[in-house]
């Protein structure tokens, strides 16, 4: 029984003891066939045993028997290993991520260790390695990727993004020769290299058949060559290339250049270096875009800026509540402030008060979106009105209204201009009256009196007044309009021979006479300060060489040293003088005909009485005629008159009615009286 009984134990154990081998063998093949590599440690950290995988780091596996765990470790992982065996002699299990060195390299493991327990006690552990070498290659490279793209976007200089793309580039793929080209003008120019490119500056045509660069470039692909010598387009660098990767950069479909590497490695890039250049060039190209937007951009606000800080015009910015935020130079010049003196002032502070409601008006059409133009007065620092023409259109920031934009322009010279205009006319128009006057006005002081009144009324002169004087400059006559008590004082003083300071000079020389400080010369005259801000133009009135006297008028400051004005007023005082001398040759011309009629009417009173004593003699020699003569007269006129003759035709014929028979006078008494027949020699005696 006992027997029977050790057998089926025997049996048991043998049926278990199969199948622990069976499990035993699984486990190995599970051990053996892991694709991570599996090594058990003893609690030295030597290794006991590992899996085939360890072939995939370019172990093999009897090498590592018995070798210690910090063989194959950098040293600056030792410290944190010795910390975690401990922790695996306490029954713990650790991880993390480590550097192996193997006949290929270093590479990057994932590991987790966990104790071995046997009989209840710890005898080792076992490590499982996982290869994230490329996963690890790769994050490090999208980092760097994204890092570049942010950086690129940042960087506004071209050959600055340019040489931290191929430095990127080498970083990463430990290039023999990297480099960035751009097309200048049918020209192929490098921008950036790598340290290890030695070679020259070069320039290369786009148009050659041969070169790699220019080839992907004009075709706008990327160009592959595994083994350069297979392309007859290599052209040799440096150093001995095998291998070449040209990448166009390109923009909006338009390609601006290439990114170039080479390598001594016949087909040294990987499909997965070939795309991770192709997105370096990819960001490299958005980054040159962005710096030549930006330079274009930063030429058109310098360009912008240079026109508004030098513009004529002003500009004035301000904010929702009237606050200024902004001033060019033209602005603040106009109003006589530096421009950082008007930001923070509201504009109330450069508008009088009797000129703010027209603000206030276009603030509420800014606010509805409108823009529009109008004439406005500004106030200056000093305290002066500046005309201006204000162009205001209002600021939108998202739809919403944040202040507005006022374009100055100082119209101080328009309207400078358009009131000499006005005044010029209105002096064109008192010429004309004037000139009407001195057509039909034949009487020297009415003409005088006309004259100051038009010069005034036609608002071309505030005040006119005339002095004529005589020869040795005593007063003739003066007349005066616009001016009240004080030109009668003026008047006074001319009578006693005292010429202000105006008419000494007007008679001094010719031309206007213009005193540009008054009060400095002009204490004695009257007319001193009745205008303060206007000044007199005074000028003498001749004609060919006579002086008759002076023409003064008062006129605003602005207009006092025009030459056009003084122009037009020397044409008024040439105009009376010459009606004066006109007016004089007239009153001449009268006295000389009153005295010609007064000589005329005694030569006839002279001519009557001797033809009337002339025809007395012939009736008294005979008085057989007697009133002959005087019918003879009487008939000649009247037939004269029924003829229509002349007065003066038929004053002859009588004149020559009673002269006719005149010759009486010579002829002896006695023949006329004869009554018998005359003889011959009596005959020739009233023939002779």
């Amino acid at each position: 029984m006992a027997e029977q009984e050790d057998s089926e134990e025997l049996e048991q154990l043998k049926q278990r003891l199969a199948e622990l081998e069976e499990t035993a063998r699984e486990y190995k093949d599970l051990f053996e066939n892991a694709r991570d590599v599996i090594v058990v440690f003893d609690l030295k950290g030597n290794v006991t045993a590992v899996n085939k995988a360890i072939s995939d780091y370019g172990f093999v596996s009897e090498d590592l028997l018995g070798k210690n765990m910090l063989n194959f470790i950098a040293k600056k992982y030792w410290p944190r290993l010795l910390k975690e065996l401990a922790q695996i002699t306490k029954g713990n299990s650790v991880e993390g991520e480590i550097e192996v060195s193997t006949p290929r390299g270093q590479r990057v493991a994932e590991y987790r260790s966990n104790p071995i327990r046997r009989g209840g006690r710890i005898v080792g552990f076992q490590t499982i390695l996982r290869d994230v070498t490329q996963r690890k290659q790769l994050k490090e490279r999208l980092a760097t990727l994204n890092f570049l793209g942010h950086k690129l976007v940042l960087l506004h200089d071209v050959r600055e993004i340019a040489q931290t793309a191929v430095d990127a580039a080498d970083r990463l793929l430990h290039l023999q020769s990297c480099g960035v080209w751009l097309v200048d003008e049918g020209k192929l120019v490098r921008i950036a290299h790598n340290k290890k490119d030695k070679a020259p500056e070069v320039n290369l045509q786009l148009d050659s058949d041969r070169g790699i660069i220019a080839a992907s470039i004009r075709f706008g692909e990327t160009i592959y060559l595994p083994d350069v010598t297979k392309d007859p387009r290599y052209i040799g660098g440096s150093f001995p290339a095998r291998s070449e990767l040209c990448i166009p950069l390109k923009v909006a479909g338009t390609v601006i250049g290439a990114l170039n590497a080479e390598s001594k490695e016949l087909d040294a890039f990987s499909p997965e270096d070939r795309q991770l250049l192709q997105a370096l060039a990819n960001a490299v190209a958005v980054g040159l875009y962005n710096a030549r937007l930006f330079e274009e951009v930063r030429k058109l606000e310098e360009f912008n800026e240079s026109i508004v800080q030098n513009m004529t015009e002003g500009i004035i910015l301000d904010d929702v509540d009237g606050v200024i935020t902004f001033a060019n130079p033209a602005a603040a010049r106009m109003l006589g402030y530096a421009p950082e003196e008007l930001i923070g002032k509201h504009w109330a502070e450069i508008v009088p008060s009797d000129q703010r409601h027209v603000i206030e008006e276009t603030y509420e059409r800014r606010r509805r979106g409108r823009s529009d133009r109008y004439e406005i007065e500004l106030l200056g620092k000093d305290g002066k009105r500046l005309p201006a023409l204000v162009s205001g259109s209002p600021r939108f920031e998202g739809g919403e209204f944040v202040g507005t934009q006022a374009v100055i322009t100082d119209i101080s010279d328009r309207k400078r201009a358009e009131s000499r205009i006005r005044h010029l006319n209105a002096v064109l128009q008192s010429i004309r009256k004037v000139n009407q006057l001195i057509t039909r006005e034949k009487d020297r002081d009415r003409l005088l009196e006309g004259a100051c009144d038009n010069f005034v009324k036609t608002r071309g002169y505030h005040s006119a007044w005339i002095a004529l004087l005589d020869a040795d400059r005593k007063l003739v006559t003066a007349v005066a309009a616009g001016l009240g008590e004080e030109f009668a004082l003026l008047k006074e003083q001319l009578k006693r021979g005292h010429l202000n300071e105006c008419t000494r000079r007007a008679l001094r020389c010719p031309g206007v006479t213009v005193i540009e400080v008054p009060g400095s010369v002009c204490g004695d005259c009257p007319l001193l300060g009745k205008e303060p801000h206007e000044r007199t133009m005074t000028t003498r009135l001749e004609h060919r060489g006579t002086v008759y006297g002076v023409l003064s008028v008062s006129i605003p400051l602005e207009f006092a040293f025009d030459p056009d004005e003084q122009r037009l007023f020397s044409e008024i005082a040439d105009d009376v003088a010459s009606a004066l001398y006109r007016i004089e040759l007239e009153e001449a011309r009268k006295r000389t005909e009153r005295q010609l009629e007064l000589a005329y009417r005694q030569a006839r009173r002279s001519l009557e009485g001797t033809v009337q004593a002339l025809s007395a003699i012939g009736e008294r020699r005979d008085p057989y005629t007697a009133g002959h003569s005087r019918r003879v007269a009487e008939l000649a006129c009247a037939i004269a008159e029924e003829l229509g003759l002349p007065k003066d035709r038929i004053e002859g014929l009588r004149v020559a009615g009673l002269l006719h028979d005149i010759g009486k006078t010579s002829v002896p008494a006695e023949i006329l009286a004869k009554p018998s027949r005359l003889t011959e020699l009596e005959f020739d005696m009233i023939k002779a």
